[in-house]
């Protein structure tokens, strides 16, 4: 999705105009969310607000991990 590729590219300043009007729960091919990409990335701005916009932290991927479980593995 759009919000994934800024999430990707590290521009919060997307991130910000797209967390309003998308949904927050589609997944990748992996099952990963927007939540779990910003984590991945370290993206802790992103996370913040897309905690404020009512995302669930406790979605899984595929593989059943978390985004503190791809924060962890991508330091």
């Amino acid at each position: 999705t759009a919000l994934m590729m800024a999430l990707f590219s590290g521009n919060f300043k997307i991130v910000r105009i797209l967390l309003p009007h998308c949904n927050h729960n589609i997944r990748d091919s992996n099952g990963n969310t927007a939540f779990i990409i910003a984590a991945a990335n370290g993206n802790t701005q992103a996370m913040e607000a897309m905690l404020d916009a009512g995302h669930n932290p406790m979605s899984r991927n595929f593989e059943g991990q978390t985004a503190l479980h791809r924060a962890c593995y991508y330091g």
